[in-house]
């Protein structure tokens, strides 16, 4: 299913000197937009020798997580009389990807396309390298409108817009939770593993936590406390309180890690003043 709000956001950007960032929470579905796009462009014409596409989570590609490997690899591919079409994938993975990007960017026949599940890491080190040279596109997964165009799509069982609302709460709405609809144990097995995935590649790993277990408290504390007021000293005096001590700086750093992760989002009060 083609989800034409950011097909179409990408497209007005198509061939502009501009980098497009693509961000996202893991598995809502960056990646098949992206190969959507590419699809695209080899239906307008656009030869398979103009397309670069490198998946950086994948293991045939781990050299490429170097920044110089990665930078020679798309080099070599280039072609100089065309447009070239680049495109990194979950490009947060290769340490230093910032320095490759801005010299791609400074090629004029280069048009660059990235992907990346951590917030803070695009925002902060494109931001500062590349301040005003890049757009980003954030991504969600499935909109309810989504998820019904979707069911149509693949042609399941008709149901009432009510009882399609309901496994849409239920199962959630990861655009892959469609595919195992009314398989209950297989959706939570799935939403498990990205859930597990997200803990520990991208927060745990990255910031070198040893006890994920409060980290994990917190976040079951955040799910369950969804729309009231949270705060960082309320967690940790809660979590203190049930014999798990913790410090209030320690919540507040790992409710950033979950903000960076697309995992939660925070809505500020509109009420509190400077002070």
């Amino acid at each position: 299913m083609t989800r034409n709000t950011y097909f179409q956001s990408i497209e007005a950007f198509k061939d502009k000197q501009v980098i497009k960032v693509l961000t996202g929470i893991r598995r809502c579905g960056k990646s098949v937009l992206m190969e959507q796009f590419m699809q695209s462009l080899l239906e307008r014409g656009v030869s398979e020798r103009q397309i670069t596409y490198i998946r950086l989570d994948d293991l045939d590609n781990e050299l490429l997580l170097e920044y110089h490997n990665l930078y020679a690899f798309i080099k070599s591919a280039l072609l100089e009389d065309r447009m070239n079409y680049v495109f990194i994938d979950e490009v947060q993975l290769c340490k230093d990807f910032q320095k490759p990007v801005e010299t791609l960017f400074n090629c004029k026949n280069v048009d660059l396309y990235l992907t990346g599940s951590n917030a803070d890491l695009l925002s902060g080190e494109l931001a500062t390298l590349l301040s005003g040279r890049y757009v980003t596109i954030d991504m969600l997964p499935f909109s309810f409108c989504e998820y019904l165009e979707c069911i149509k799509e693949n042609n399941f069982p008709a149901q009432t817009t009510e009882e399609n609302y309901y496994d849409y709460v239920k199962f959630g709405s990861m655009p892959f939770t469609v595919q195992l609809k009314k398989n209950t144990e297989s959706v939570y097995q799935y939403l498990n593993g990205v859930y597990n995935t997200i803990i520990v590649k991208d927060i745990a790993r990255r910031h070198q936590i040893k006890d994920v277990a409060v980290l994990e408290a917190v976040i079951k504390f955040m799910f369950q406390n969804c729309g009231n007021f949270c705060t960082s000293k309320k967690i940790s005096d809660t979590l203190t309180s049930s014999g798990r001590k913790t410090s209030q700086p320690t919540v507040e750093n790992y409710m950033h890690f979950l903000e960076e992760c697309f995992l939660v989002y925070r809505v500020e009060r509109y009420d509190v003043r400077g002070k």
